[in-house]
């Protein structure tokens, strides 16, 4: 018999995918922010990941997606333990 791992039973997963604008950007910050509310992410970090995050999503926007009118950037973020892992991924120019 598997045993089931509680903590990978219990999936703090927030997915986003968004359209390569600043107005998208600043929605999916503020659709995580209030995710981290709802699982009770510690507010200090939940301050810190917004901060990274708002700077990797806009060097996209700016950067990899410029002028690209079918720009996507997927999001995952899982909140497990009072830790974040976060995925970023986009369909843009490599740097």
């Amino acid at each position: 018999m598997a045993e089931t791992d509680p903590a990978a039973a219990h999936d703090d997963t927030e997915r986003i995918a968004l359209t390569a604008n600043p107005t998208a950007v600043r929605t999916a910050l503020s659709d995580l922010r209030a995710h981290w509310r709802r699982t009770r992410l510690d507010p200090a970090l939940g301050d810190r990941a917004e901060q990274v995050l708002a700077e990797v999503l806009n060097n996209i926007v700016e950067h990899a997606l410029a002028g690209c009118r079918n720009g996507v950037i997927r999001l995952s973020v899982a909140h497990r333990s009072g830790e974040l892992n976060v995925v970023v991924r986009d369909n843009g120019h490599a740097l």
